[in-house]
């Protein structure tokens, strides 16, 4: 798998507080994520973990 960067659009009220391009933010197929770049390397490496899976508190199962 590669991960595409994109870069951010100013969000306003004319596009809809949108933060990419509109084929971006339109496209059914597309979700985002959006974290402090420090947690990039461990995304990439173990994926989406739970609060549970990392031992963090608050025993969260899913992620959001």
């Amino acid at each position: 798998m590669e991960i595409e960067n994109f870069e951010l659009i100013q969000s306003t009220e004319e596009n809809r507080y949108c933060v990419f391009d509109s084929h971006l933010e339109d496209d059914d197929y597309v979700f985002f994520h959006m974290t402090l770049a420090a947690n990039f390397d461990l995304i990439i490496s173990k994926g989406f973990c739970s609060a549970k899976e990392l031992r963090c508190s608050g025993g969260l199962e899913s992620v959001s």
